[in-house]
């Protein structure tokens, strides 16, 4: 059964976006289909999918060299956590949506060289890595590609918005019974 498309389902991960905008008309092109008569089948995620297309018509499509790089990055940390994990990803879900959108805007902020800054106060990022430490043991793997690959440091607040979505991503595998065969 697909997960049924809704403005709370994606107000969990609007954070990622740089601009609401895309997602609330992702959400707007896809409701009409779930309150047809035919009842369209489309899964939720479908309105992250067309939040991109929208982000990508406004940073310009010239800009080819860029969307290679950040196409390529997202790959690399995908396949870091995939391997970390030994996971099989479940595409047609809404955490896949959340975690992939996370991990495009990460490439694209670590290609462009807009990474979020350091935050000022550590205390939740001490819990997070303190309750989530296999998530902190990945995000140290993806932190060690970045330095080597793009020569950046990854501030805290990258290392929490990573960890809090690759524990939203396992959490998902776990709960479908996956038995983490990659």
């Amino acid at each position: 059964m697909k997960e049924r498309v809704s403005a709370d389902t994606f107000f969990c991960f609007i954070h990622d976006f740089p601009d609401p905008v895309p997602v609330l008309l992702g959400i707007f092109f896809i409701r009409p289909l779930h309150q047809d008569k035919e009842r369209i089948e489309i899964p939720s995620a479908e309105a992250g999918n067309i939040a991109w297309h929208f982000i990508n018509a406004e940073t310009g499509s010239h800009d080819s060299i860029n969307r290679v790089a950040i196409a390529a990055t997202t790959e690399d940390i995908l396949n870091i956590v995939r391997y970390t994990f030994g996971i099989t990803y479940r595409k047609d879900t809404i955490a896949w949506s959340r975690y992939l959108t996370h991990v495009q805007l990460f490439a694209e902020r670590l290609v462009t060289g807009t990474l979020l800054p350091e935050e000022p106060d550590h205390m939740l990022y001490e819990q997070l890595q303190q309750t989530c430490r296999k998530e902190f043991m990945c995000v140290d793997r993806i932190r060690v590609y970045v330095e080597e690959k793009f020569r950046q440091k990854l501030s805290s607040q990258e290392q929490m918005y990573l960890a809090i979505h690759l524990h939203r991503i396992l959490s998902d595998v776990i709960a479908s019974g996956e038995d983490n065969q990659g």
